[in-house]
């Protein structure tokens, strides 16, 4: 398996979720003025969510759903690092959930990465079952 192109999506992913949780985090703190101290990923995210007028606790709750794809998608790395395609496919199908319920960030590209990963882990489990 070319385990290889997957890790690289992984990474990808992973730094656009914490990217958005950074961001979440600077906003929850923007009112005693930290944004400016964020990346700049995560200055757009808490720009974004300023203009649509997004309050804390919305936010506080994308983030819990932003927290919970990220830990989703580090066992499936684990997973995948070990050879247990399965179970590091279901954590991905996990994160996948969590990130689809986010309402107030655009989770498109985010969610293309997970189906990506799906796609080559389902290849995978298929030549696995053949060669049984």
């Amino acid at each position: 398996m070319n385990t290889k192109k997957i890790k690289k999506i992984f990474a990808s992913l992973s730094g656009v979720i914490l990217a958005a949780y950074s961001g979440g985090l600077f906003y929850m703190g923007s009112v005693v003025g930290n944004e400016e101290v964020a990346p700049k990923e995560s200055r757009q995210i808490i720009s974004m969510w300023q203009k649509q007028g997004i309050s804390p606790k919305q936010v506080q709750s994308e983030i819990t759903k932003l927290e919970f794809a990220n830990q989703s998608i580090i066992r499936a790395q684990q997973n995948l690092n070990s050879g247990n395609y399965k179970i590091c496919l279901d954590f991905v199908i996990d994160a996948k959930g969590q990130l689809s319920k986010i309402k107030t960030l655009d989770t498109r590209a985010m969610l293309a990465q997970t189906l990506l990963i799906e796609k080559e882990l389902g290849k995978e489990l298929k030549i696995q079952k053949m060669n049984r």
